[in-house]
């Protein structure tokens, strides 16, 4: 049975550098330094191997930061849009302080955070790297110290191909969804224009 997602993977080119940034921006903490590589990494990934790789524990998942051979300091930022995994969200109960640990940290934003008439306070920000963060206050995260990976967001062509596939990894059903559109307020958070977005959730045991 699977319980939950054990971590979340960020390729990066800088490993010390993003180390800091999500122990500060997230209250992270480093718990295993490796330096890998070589034929076993090559074939497993299916890239040029895992140079170097460090492994953070947040309050209910870990992130898995690596870099890879090759690896691009000035890559093009990806969008929010683009097929695969898009972002993690950063959660709190106050988003004002949320949003001031991440700044602090040196994170970029593109717009202060908003709401969606939801109650929920969004927004998108980049990591020294490009890669995307959103972060959310809401009145449901969990009353704790530190921020918490609350999901993993994934883009596709085909949302019910998608959906209907990890319900049947994680053995839960699909937990909600809905359509949103014609929102000036999401091109905003985005950074596109005229964004029409059909999403669903799907719960974990810890996510």
């Amino acid at each position: 049975m699977i319980k939950g997602i054990h971590h979340v993977g960020v390729s990066v080119a800088d490993v010390d550098r993003a180390v800091r940034f999500y122990r500060d921006a997230a209250g992270l903490d480093p718990t295993d330094r490796a330096d890998s590589g070589g034929v076993a990494w090559t074939e497993l990934l299916g890239a040029d191997g895992c140079v170097d790789a460090t492994l953070l524990r947040g309050t209910n998942a870990y992130l898995l930061i690596t870099r890879f051979a090759g690896a691009d300091r000035n890559r093009t930022p990806p969008t929010v849009a683009e097929a695969g995994i898009t972002h993690v969200c950063s959660q709190a109960q106050d988003i004002d302080a949320l949003a001031a640990r991440y700044r602090a940290a040196g994170a970029h934003f593109r717009e202060e955070p908003v709401g969606l008439g939801t109650g929920t306070i969004y927004a998108y920000v980049r990591d020294p790297e490009q890669n995307v963060v959103e972060l959310e206050g809401t009145f449901y995260a969990p009353a704790t110290d530190r921020p918490w990976l609350a999901h993993v967001a994934m883009a596709t062509p085909d949302i019910d191909r998608l959906a209907s596939f990890y319900s049947r990894v994680v053995d839960r059903p699909v937990a909600n969804t809905g359509v949103f559109a014609d929102n000036p307020i999401l091109d905003t958070v985005t950074g596109l224009t005229d964004v029409h977005v059909k999403a669903a959730w799907i719960e974990g045991e810890n996510q």
